[in-house]
């Protein structure tokens, strides 16, 4: 899964990078909305978007 943590912490710009079932792709994404904060990325001492691979095992 990859997506975009953005400089607020919420999550946007998921892609699947490799799924299983529509139902599974669509739980994994649920999944990383409803868990705990992500923090942003840094750049030049500023909070900044991050891209962001994870892997989500079933």
């Amino acid at each position: 899964m990859r997506f975009t943590v953005k400089a607020d912490g919420s999550l946007d710009n998921f892609k699947v990078m490799r799924g299983l079932r529509r139902d599974y792709d669509q739980e994994a994404i649920r999944l990383l909305c409803e868990g705990p904060a992500w923090k942003p990325g840094a750049a030049n001492g500023r909070r900044a978007d991050q891209v962001v691979d994870v892997n989500v095992t079933f």
